[in-house]
């Protein structure tokens, strides 16, 4: 089981060409966070920051001066104190050494207290999950065959284990679907045959030797596939709309995802960022290896925060680099 220690993060913040000013995040008394605005158009980083194991809550305070294209020369405050969501208890399991299938069950069970201990439940991510039941290895071996290459040990015990697992549209593939990237594609996606064609040789390639394991639905197609390279593989990021652009996935020390760090990133883009929807507070994870990735979102001012002179500001996570 992943170990809880001090938190680390990093934040960043997008200094917008209109923009002059000041913010900052003041995690305890003695450690803040403070960023100019000088309207440079770029994004401003902090430096790695590490939050002590009993900080439950920050504070964001700040001004930006702006000119409206009506009102003329506007400033507007930022003043608030905001509180930690606590999600170690869930994301301890997801990087724990039991087999995938264990852990995305405990996953799940922690993630329904979680909600239960916010008082929401209605319309809550962890509802939206289905385990599907578990695949018989005799499915597995089959669909070993029409690869010609075996599937990742974590992936299988996770089929065995917990099911191909779903979350609204997007879902592990099921294993009678398990094929080569190439015709997954036509028999999943509904691709034409002239659309793989029109791909260079290098995507050709990699795509006829890897395979889908988990699809995402939505406004077009996504998947996370793999491509048994090496021992470990390496996994990829593909969407329908830019097939000869596949992401290969890295960590922030640029090394290739493993399983493991692919399918926490996988969970964290399609069920995790959802939390910040549903819960008022801020995502922690206390048994993350690496500095927690966060941004400091600055809404532009409506006519209301005009009037009340209120900034809106949130600190999220930047889930495409979750570790």
């Amino acid at each position: 089981m992943a170990q809880e220690s001090e938190s680390t993060c990093v934040v960043q913040l997008y200094d917008h060409p209109v923009y002059k000013g000041e913010m900052s995040v003041r995690w305890t008394n003695d450690i803040s966070t403070r960023f100019e605005l000088k309207g440079a158009d770029k994004w401003l980083n902090s430096p790695q920051i590490k939050l002590p194991m009993n900080a439950n809550d920050f504070q964001i305070v700040g001004s930006v001066t702006w000119t409206h294209d009506r009102a003329g020369e506007k400033t507007a405050l930022a003043s608030s104190k905001e509180q930690f969501v606590d999600f170690t208890p869930a994301i301890r399991y997801l990087r724990s050494e039991e087999s995938w299938g264990k852990r995305m069950g405990n996953f799940v069970q922690e993630l329904v207290k979680l909600e239960e201990q916010q008082q929401d439940r209605d319309g809550s991510p962890s509802e939206l999950i289905k385990a599907n039941g578990s695949v018989l290895p005799e499915s597995i071996k089959s669909a070993e065959q029409r690869l010609k290459f075996t599937l990742p040990n974590e992936h299988k015990a996770l089929l065995q284990d917990f099911g191909a697992w779903s979350y609204s549209s997007s879902r592990c593939v099921p294993i009678e679907d398990i094929n080569r990237a190439d015709t997954q594609m036509r028999s999943i996606w509904g691709s034409p045959a002239s659309e793989f064609d029109s791909l260079s040789e290098k995507s050709k390639t990699l795509y006829q030797a890897s395979v889908m394991l988990f699809v995402e639905g939505g406004d077009g197609y996504g998947a996370l596939i793999y491509h048994p390279i090496s021992t470990d593989g390496d996994y990829y990021w593909i969407h329908q709309d830019n097939l000869d652009e596949p992401v290969k996935l890295v960590d922030s020390q640029n090394r290739p995802r493993d399983y493991s760090s692919a399918m926490r990133w996988i969970i964290a883009n399609q069920i995790l960022r959802y939390y910040d929807d549903v819960f008022e507070g801020t995502f922690i994870d206390r048994s993350s290896p690496t500095a927690i990735p966060y941004q400091l979102r600055l809404n532009y001012p409506s006519q209301k925060q005009l009037e009340t002179k209120q900034l809106e500001v949130r600190l999220e996570v930047e889930w495409s680099k979750f570790e």
